[in-house]
């Protein structure tokens, strides 16, 4: 997956939910928010079916979003 991660997939601050990859895009976030949290995306959760070979916004942060404004906690 050349050096793709998706744990601390998911982040919560200030009543906010964050879902990116693990990029370092969330420590932004973090640095800013002292009450931030992370969580990991579970693969056996968000990625149901064949993974692509390239891009994972479709195959597992499109499929988590969807959870998540489904009503699912992040936690799950």
């Amino acid at each position: 997956m050349s050096g793709f991660r998706c744990q601390d997939g998911r982040g919560r601050a200030e009543g906010r939910l964050f879902l990116a990859p693990d990029n370092g895009l969330l420590s932004l976030v973090a640095a800013r928010a002292p009450d931030f949290t992370a969580c990991a995306l579970r693969e056996d959760v968000h990625r149901p079916g064949v993974r692509s070979a390239t891009f994972h916004g479709r195959d597992v942060f499109a499929h988590a979003a969807a959870l998540l404004a489904a009503g699912h906690p992040p936690e799950s």
